[in-house]
């Protein structure tokens, strides 16, 4: 247990991250929950192959109604049976909703990768993440169940938002130029103006 002064959502996130000591990391946000065996299913299944990124499928829970609606992307076979192929990986980036805290990451290849959160960013920090991670791994893998809830319908929630401080996307996609236009990839950048597109229209 790490006691800090509240920084924020990015801020919490990264000083885990740089605590951490284990072969993968995850995130879970403190509203929602997860299935008791999560980890020990995506943490299997990583370890066949050593995968930078595991992920699972999860669930949109309702908490006025109580209903749960499986969310479904990205789990057919291509990724269910694990893929290093590049056009795929680089796919996620616009495929795979935001949802970083569905998976688990290796954590060696984050650090390798300078992948972390930006102190900077309040809001939607989880999205620039999402896009240098999938732009940067080099194996991928999916369990393909449900295993996270998220939680909606909770009061204050950001994502029900709909003033200045979505603007926010513009700092991370300045960031997001920089990182993904370091690598000089035209395919990349490609798929980064997709995401932003794909941001804009949510």
């Amino acid at each position: 247990l790490i006691d800090k002064e509240n920084g924020g959502c990015a801020s919490a996130r990264k000083r885990g991250m740089e605590e951490a000591k284990g072969r993968y990391i995850g995130f879970v946000d403190p509203d929602d929950f997860v299935e008791p065996s999560m980890f020990k299913k995506l943490f299997s299944r990583a370890l066949i192959g050593s995968y930078d990124v595991c992920y699972s499928g999860y669930n949109a829970f309702y908490e006025n109604s109580g209903k749960v609606e499986r969310m479904s992307d990205a789990l057919g076979d291509e990724y269910s049976q694990g893929t290093s192929d590049k056009l795929a990986i680089h796919k996620l980036m616009v495929y795979l909703r935001v949802a970083i805290w569905r998976g688990i990451y290796r954590r060696d290849f984050l650090m390798e990768n300078q992948i972390t959160f930006q102190e900077q960013i309040r809001r939607f920090d989880d999205l620039p993440f999402k896009v240098e991670v999938f732009a940067k791994a080099k194996s991928v893998v999916a369990v393909p169940e449900y295993l996270y809830y998220y939680r909606l319908e909770r009061p204050g929630q950001d994502v029900a938002c709909d003033d200045d401080r979505l603007f926010v996307h513009f700092d991370i996609f300045d960031h997001l130029n920089q990182e993904i236009g370091a690598l000089k990839d035209r395919k990349l950048l490609d798929f980064l103006q997709l995401s932003k597109v794909q941001t804009h229209c949510f």
